[in-house]
């Protein structure tokens, strides 16, 4: 049964078929990754969010295959025997575990008010986060400024989330893809704020004008970000069924909402 089970995660591999692999990920092999989750990782991320970014690697390869321009998973199709895919597995993920506990950055976060010198809790300054903010959101298409609104609402206000599983369906997203999609946007953003702390990232005058507003509505940041948010949602290709959803979801509670940050 084992056998099969990792004949068709081998198979769903080839095919690309990513809500297959993410389904025995966090399903048939959910008891071991989390046992290895416990014993290994000491960084502030959720095990979800470290599944997500395992099949980030599996899907796209270390750097050499990326540079190659191999297909999806490639790095999974290289092996032979599919009685050691669950083994290497569970080895590779650890590996990424403390990859991860040596290099992750502070965790984001956004305190409701900034200290006189600007500089907050997680080692950013206001400048600086507001600033790698406002480039990611212009750097993405509108998915994934979609995705990374909503991220950053999460954050911000969890109380004011709803389920991400629905969402994903109205925006014409498989779950698998819709997390796989937002990992991606989380790690832009990520990116882009370790260069700009570093002085590395090139000035972009398309974003100077949102930077601004966010600094200035840094004390009010969740608020600021839903305007953008209403914008993004209106530039999706399926606005009409998030609004609606949306919509219903809000009058049910009598307040503005956007996603929760874990599965229903």
């Amino acid at each position: 049964m084992k056998d099969t089970i990792q004949a068709v995660f081998l198979n769903a591999a080839r095919e690309a078929r990513t809500d297959v692999v993410h389904s025995i990920l966090s399903g048939h092999l959910s008891p071991v990754l989390r046992s290895v989750f416990r014993s290994t990782n000491r960084v502030e991320q959720t095990f979800e969010e470290s599944i997500d970014d395992l099949l980030l690697f599996l899907y796209h390869g270390p750097d050499y295959m990326q540079k190659a321009g191999l297909p999806p998973y490639s790095i999974l199709t290289q092996i032979r025997s599919p009685s050691s895919v669950f083994s290497w597995i569970a080895s590779t993920y650890r590996i990424r575990l403390l990859q991860t506990n040596s290099r992750l950055m502070p965790a984001l976060t956004f305190p409701a008010a900034a200290d006189t010198a600007g500089q907050e809790s997680c080692g950013y300054s206001r400048e600086e986060l507001c600033d790698a903010i406002a480039r990611c959101i212009n750097d993405c298409n509108p998915t994934g400024r979609f995705l990374i609104l909503r991220w950053l609402l999460t954050v911000l206000e969890p109380g004011n989330a709803i389920p991400q599983a629905p969402m994903a369906e109205a925006a014409g997203m498989t779950p698998a893809n819709y997390r796989v999609a937002t990992s991606r946007s989380k790690a832009r953003l990520a990116r882009l704020l370790q260069r700009r702390h570093a002085g590395s990232l090139e000035p972009d005058t398309g974003s100077d004008e949102m930077s601004a507003r966010l600094q200035d509505g840094f004390d009010n940041l969740y608020d600021c970000l839903l305007s953008y948010y209403d914008d993004a949602v209106a530039g999706l290709p399926n606005s009409r069924q998030v609004s609606r959803l949306l919509a219903l979801l809000e009058k049910e509670a009598g307040r503005r909402l956007h996603e929760k940050k874990y599965w229903m």
